[in-house]
C-alpha cells in the first residue's frame, strides 16, 4: 500500500513535469500580451456605456449575465452576504451571482492558484494585497481605474461625501488597494470589503477580582496601577505598553501560576506589528515597485526585539502564541479562562457569544520606545478578466455595491467591521454627536443587567455578547475620533511585495524558533544565526 501511494506521488510529479515542459517548449500567449488584449477589449466595452440613459446601457441592463464569486464566509457573515446579494439583484435583475465557499484563506489561495492556469477562475474573489502579484502575473487581474473614473454615474465609484476629503476610502485602504505591478504605473486592483483590526480582548471579570485582591497590598497595587483605567473596575487602559503588561503578568503569575496571561494569535503579526511600532525595518521602502520589494528584517534591532519578547514574556510563561500553545483556536482557551488576554482580529467578536464573564476591549500593546500602531486586516475583493467584458462590468457593479456607504454602515452596525468610508464615520459622528455618550450609557446599563441575580447562564451570555458589541463599537469610534483629532493614523497594512506571503511564513517560523531556544549565555549568537538563515530563506 505504501509503495502504491509512493508510485501515485511519483506519477503526479512526472505528469506535472511533462505539463511544464510542454508549456516551456510550446508557449501560448504571454501574460503581458493577454493582459494588453483584455485591457483594450475592456476599454472598448466601457466606451459603449458612456451615457447611463443610452440605448447601449439599456441593452446591457436587459442582457442576462451570470457571474461567480469565491469567498471564505460562514455562519452569520454568509447570511449577511446573501442579504447584500438580494439587494443587488433588486437593482440589477439581469445579473445572477453564484457564490462558492472555498474554505479559509489558505484553501482559498490554493484553489485560485489551481484555477487560474486552467481558466476556471471566478469573476470576483476575496483577496489580500499580496495575492495580487501572482494574480497579475496570470494576465487576468483587472485594473479598476476605468470603472472608478467612468463618466456613467451608474458605473463610476461614488466619492466620499466629506467635503474635507477627496478620497473614496480612508487613505490606508486606498494605499492598500493601489499598487504598482510590473512595469505599469500604480493602479487600483481591489477595493476594501470586510475590514478588521488587530486588538486585544481581555477577561474584565478576572481583572476586577485581581484589583480587589491587591487593594490592600501597596506594592502589588502600585505594580498594576499603570495598566488600569481609573474610571472603571477591571478595565485596561487604551494605550497600554508591553512594560505595563510585564508588571501585570508578574502579579497574575504570583497568584495564579497556571494561567497564561497573554495569547497572541499570529506569530507573524507579532513580529511585523512590533517592528512597525519600533520603526524597525521589515521590508524595503514602501514606495518601491512591488516587484522589487523585499525583506530586510535581519538587523540587530529586530534581533533584540525578538530576544526581549522571548526572555521577558515567553520564558516567563507570560505569553504564548497559536503554534506554541498547540491550539488550533487559542480563543477557545480564552473562553475557558486559561488565557486572560487574547490579541487577535476584531472579527473574533463573532465567536465570543457563549462566554460566562465580562470581556473588555483595548488596543494592541506597544513598547515605550516605540509608538502605538495596529495592523489593518480583512478581506478586499478583486476581479478577473473574462472573454465577455459585459461579465467583467457586471462583476464591477457587484463590487461597487458591496463596498458602498450603505453596506459599510450595515457591516459596522451589525458586525463591528472597521469603517472604510470617511463620509460614513463623519456623518455618523456629526449626526449622532451623543453617540459615544449613548454607547457609554448603554454599556453601563448592560453591566448593571449582567449582575442581576435572576439571570440564568443563557441570559448572561446574551447580555455579555451585547455588551461586548457596544464596547467594540465604542472602541472603534473613539479610535477614529482620536485619529481625526491628532491627524495621524495608527493603522497600517502589511507590506506587499514579491513573495510577501512567503516572508510572513518565514518570520512566523523564525519567531517560534527563537522563542524555543534554551536560555544560555550564547543566546545572542544563536538568534543571529536563526535570523541569517531566515533572511536567506525569505530572499531565495
Amino acid at each position: 500500500m505504501v509503495l502504491k501511494g509512493k508510485l501515485k506521488i511519483i506519477f503526479f510529479f512526472v505528469f506535472c513535469f511533462l505539463c511544464l515542459s510542454l508549456i516551456i517548449l510550446f508557449p501560448g500567449t504571454s501574460a503581458d500580451d493577454l493582459r494588453k488584449k483584455h485591457d483594450d477589449d475592456l476599454k472598448q466595452t466601457l466606451s459603449k456605456y458612456k451615457d447611463d440613459g443610452g440605448e447601449e446601457w439599456k441593452k446591457f441592463k436587459d442582457k442576462p449575465i451570470t457571474i461567480s464569486f469565491w469567498h471564505n464566509l460562514e455562519g452569520t457573515h454568509l447570511k449577511d452576504l446573501q442579504d447584500f446579494l438580494k439587494e443587488f439583484k433588486e437593482e440589477y435583475k439581469n445579473i445572477t451571482v453564484k457564490t462558492e465557499f472555498k474554505g479559509g484563506w489558505g484553501q482559498l489561495i490554493k484553489n485560485i492558484n489551481v484555477a487560474l492556469p486552467g481558466n476556471t477562475e471566478p469573476h470576483l474573489i476575496f483577496s489580500y494585497p499580496d495575492y495580487l502579484i501572482n494574480f497579475y502575473e496570470s494576465g487576468k487581474l483587472v485594473p479598476l481605474n476605468g470603472f472608478i473614473n467612468h463618466q456613467n454615474k451608474e458605473i463610476q465609484l461614488e466619492k466620499s461625501s466629506d467635503e474635507l476629503s477627496s478620497n473614496y476610502f480612508y487613505p490606508v485602504f486606498e494605499d492598500e488597494s493601489q499598487i504598482k505591478l510590473g512595469q505599469e504605473d500604480k493602479k487600483w486592483y481591489s477595493l476594501p470589503f470586510f475590514k478588521t483590526i488587530e486588538l486585544m480582548f481581555y477577561n474584565q471579570t478576572y481583572f476586577k477580582k485581581l484589583q480587589e485582591k491587591v487593594k490592600n497590598n501597596s506594592d502589588l497595587k502600585e505594580k498594576v496601577a499603570a495598566c488600569f483605567d481609573q474610571n472603571e473596575e477591571g478595565k485596561l487602559k487604551n494605550d497600554i505598553t508591553w512594560e505595563d503588561l510585564e508588571n501585570l503578568c508578574s502579579v497574575i503569575k504570583s497568584m495564579d501560576k497556571n494561567k497564561i496571561p497573554i495569547a497572541y494569535e499570529s506569530e507573524s503579526n507579532l513580529f511585523i506589528v512590533a517592528s512597525e511600532q519600533k520603526g524597525i525595518p521589515y521590508a524595503v521602502d514602501r514606495n518601491s515597485d512591488a516587484s522589487n520589494y523585499g525583506v530586510k528584517f535581519n538587523n540587530l534591532a529586530s534581533q533584540n526585539m525578538v530576544k526581549a519578547f522571548k526572555e521577558r514574556f515567553y520564558d516567563q510563561k507570560y505569553l504564548t502564541t497559536k503554534q506554541l500553545s498547540g491550539e488550533i483556536y487559542p480563543l477557545t482557551r480564552f473562553i475557558n479562562q486559561d488565557f486572560l488576554m487574547n490579541i487577535s482580529s476584531s472579527k473574533a467578536f463573532e465567536y465570543l457569544n457563549k462566554v460566562d464573564f465580562e470581556i473588555g476591549v483595548t488596543s494592541c500593546p506597544y513598547w515605550k520606545d516605540g509608538s502605538k500602531k495596529a495592523l489593518q486586516q480583512g478581506a478586499n475583493i478583486n476581479l478577473f478578466y473574462k472573454q465577455d467584458k459585459d461579465e467583467v462590468l457586471a462583476s464591477w457593479l457587484l463590487l461597487k455595491h458591496l463596498t458602498s456607504d450603505k453596506i459599510n454602515k450595515k457591516l459596522f452596525d451589525k458586525k463591528g467591521s472597521f469603517p472604510t468610508r470617511p463620509s460614513y464615520v463623519k456623518n455618523y459622528l456629526d449626526t449622532n454627536k451623543s453617540k459615544i455618550a449613548s454607547l457609554k450609557e448603554d454599556i453601563k446599563k448592560s453591566q448593571e443587567n449582567l449582575n442581576k441575580p435572576e439571570n440564568d447562564a443563557t441570559q448572561k451570555r446574551i447580555i455579555n455578547h451585547k455588551l461586548l458589541k457596544e464596547k467594540l463599537l465604542l472602541f472603534i469610534l473613539e479610535e477614529k475620533q482620536k485619529e481625526k483629532k491628532e491627524q495621524k493614523s495608527i493603522y497600517f497594512f502589511s507590506p506587499v511585495f514579491q513573495k510577501s506571503y512567503i516572508a510572513r511564513l518565514v518570520v512566523e517560523d523564525l519567531l517560534i524558533d527563537c522563542f524555543l531556544l534554551p536560555p544560555n549565555e550564547k543566546i545572542d549568537a544563536k538568534i543571529q544565526t536563526l535570523f541569517n538563515a531566515a533572511q536567506k530563506k525569505a530572499l531565495s
